[in-house]
């Protein structure tokens, strides 16, 4: 492999890995702050609906002009809050974990359920393209798990369709490096090229042959020290 070819192709592969390395970073960071902000947002929905359903509560209490509502009649508002059409699922546990109406299917993470057990707060767990959040509350004298999941394959799908036009630009990014690099190689190669080809001269006996001597710098003087040889070598 010759000078030149090295030379391009060691730096082709560096420029690449240096502008892979950044994009990749630049996306990871952009999709960790779309996420959180999602996260944030997901966060205060579901603070949004316990408060709610905390003031339905009271509000049916002072409607029936009790002290406590029973766990029946906590139970039916929870069944009236239900909404079958929504996107998002609700589901409510009673205080060991056992489901008491939810208006979809969802397969709740049971470590989580576990966290938020030990810790008492709100607690939120990504898995595949869902969030579950989930709080312990207490109402009318009783503890149930309140939990909400929401989809964000929309942030995912952002997510993979950045992924896919960074790796489109990336190959052309390539194509145009390489170009250009190729260019400014041989550019910068042209006095060494030109060097070889009096050295060879020299070297196959015409001593008269002399090397450019432009520009300043090592390559400058090594054709000013190839002369001064040459015409050494002429006047034995």
């Amino acid at each position: 492999m010759k000078l030149w070819q090295k030379i391009f192709l060691y730096t082709l592969i560096l420029v690449m890995l240096a502008v892979g390395v950044t994009s990749i970073l630049l996306l990871e960071n952009s999709y960790s702050l779309a996420m959180n902000q999602k996260k944030q947002s997901v966060y205060s929905e579901h603070e949004f609906f316990c408060s709610g359903f905390k003031s339905m509560v009271i509000t049916e209490r002072l409607k029936q002009n009790a002290v406590v509502l029973e766990d029946t009649q906590v139970e039916k508002l929870m069944k009236e809050v239900m909404d079958e059409e929504t996107t998002d699922s609700t589901i409510f546990l009673d205080e060991n974990q056992k489901q008491i109406c939810a208006n979809k299917k969802e397969e709740i993470p049971k470590e989580l359920l576990a966290l938020v057990k030990k810790e008492k707060d709100t607690c939120m767990q990504a898995s595949g393209k869902k969030i579950y959040t989930v709080s312990l509350e207490r109402i009318e004298g009783v503890e149930y798990y309140l939990v909400t999941v929401q989809d964000i394959s929309d942030v995912m799908e952002i997510h993979q369709d950045m992924l896919q036009r960074i790796q489109i630009i990336s190959m052309g990014c390539a194509v145009g490096i390489s170009v250009i690099l190729l260019i400014v190689v041989k550019l910068l190669l042209l006095p060494l090229q030109k060097m070889n080809a009096g050295t060879k001269a020299i070297a196959q006996g015409d001593y008269e042959k002399r090397i450019p001597e432009k520009g300043s710098g090592e390559l400058s003087e090594l054709a000013h020290n190839m002369n001064t040889m040459a015409a050494a070598v002429e006047k034995m």
